[in-house]
């Protein structure tokens, strides 16, 4: 999947909440590789509920909203 489209929603996200690539890596036990494929669009995440917990936390939204922020990207693949 490739987004054309940055910085998309996960990324504005991120930048609004001042948490960076190492803070997710870090509160998700990813590498910050992973992180950086999720912000370019070259594949979405696969969390499982504490992770996903664990994001929604650090971003300050709700799981749907979490969501959203990658469905433009499935979208477009």
């Amino acid at each position: 999947m490739k987004n054309n489209s940055i910085p998309h929603a996960f990324i504005q996200r991120m930048d609004a909440m001042g948490v960076s690539t190492s803070d997710i890596a870090k509160s998700l036990d990813v590498s910050p590789r992973t992180v950086r494929y999720w912000q370019s669009g070259k594949c979405a995440p696969h969390l499982n509920p504490p992770q996903s917990a664990a994001l929604c936390v650090l971003l300050q939204c709700s799981i749907f909203d979490l969501a959203g922020y990658f469905e433009e990207e499935r979208q477009a693949a």
